[in-house]
């Protein structure tokens, strides 16, 4: 039931995680299908999972932003070090732990509305899932505002070169944050620098073309979808991780949920000019 699996509120251990297991490969999707504030995210495997993450994917506008860890061991401790204070008080900057069970969940959300958490930085000794997003998100103005999030990468998957391209049908320009993980990383989009971070410091933009966008060192880029209201275009906010050009592979299997209130699908894909042709969808 709904009620017994849903993470509310902030910072309280909960008895939640969901344990996924099959006897061959399997994809594995979470999706949130209320009306007029759904979204998505692709479910990582365990062996995916690390022990050192940087916050991507939690903003939120008019509410609250908010992560969501999940523990794959006993005694899993998680240092928590967050850029905003807490729902629960804690300061922003100053690390706190706690420690999880298998299958336990604990949620942070931020204190107030417009106060990201992307940035914070989470240690393990176990490794952990981790989701992030927002209570109902509005993206550069564009009302309405939905529940937005998406499963982060670990640190050590991250990557430094990327393409983005703009979202199927939309004239306004799509919104991106790029979050760095350490120290003096420098943001390049089509060669031309355009910022200098410092760990869990974000650099975000808004762009309607194909771009290049290259890092110094490992960061998080996050594509986020504009609202409805700013072009007309039926659609509502909603975050996803861009891969790096590095992770591309060449066989996907894929799920669109067509429910009534998500009717059509669109999917977006990169490859090499040279490749196009070769590039089928079910044969």
């Amino acid at each position: 039931p709904f009620n017994t699996v849903n993470n509310a509120g902030s910072e309280t251990v909960n008895n939640t995680g969901i344990h996924v297991l099959a006897n061959a490969p399997v994809s594995v999707y979470a999706l949130n299908e209320q009306p007029f504030t759904s979204d998505a995210t692709g479910v990582l495997p365990t062996p995916a999972l690390g022990t050192v993450y940087t916050v991507a994917g939690a903003r939120d506008n008019s509410r609250k932003s908010q992560f969501l860890i999940v523990a794959t061991e006993d005694n899993t401790v998680v240092t928590i070090n967050p850029t905003v204070q807490t729902n629960a008080l804690r300061s922003a900057n100053v690390p706190f732990d706690i420690t999880l069970q298998r299958g336990q969940s604990y949620q942070v959300q931020s204190r107030v509305a417009n106060s990201h958490l992307n940035g914070t930085t989470l240690t393990s000794t176990k490794p952990i899932a981790v989701f992030a997003g927002g209570i109902c998100t509005i993206i550069s103005g564009c009302s309405a505002c939905d529940h937005i999030f998406e499963q982060n990468m670990p640190t050590n998957r991250l990557g430094q070169n990327f393409i983005i391209i703009p979202l199927a049908l939309r004239t306004v320009g799509t919104f991106y944050d790029v979050i760095a993980t350490e120290n003096g990383t420098t943001i390049q989009r089509n060669g031309t620098t355009v910022a200098t971070l410092n760990a869990r410091q974000v650099y975000s933009f808004s762009s309607t073309q194909r771009e290049v966008v290259t890092s110094s060192a490992p960061i998080a880029l996050m594509q986020y979808s504009p609202g409805s209201s700013c072009d007309g275009v039926a659609s509502d906010p909603f975050v996803v991780y861009v891969p790096p050009i590095d992770q591309m592979i060449d066989r996907i299997v894929f799920n669109a949920f067509v429910t009534p209130n998500i009717p059509s699908y669109f999917v977006n894909i990169i490859t090499a000019t040279s490749n196009t042709a070769n590039v089928t969808l079910d044969g």
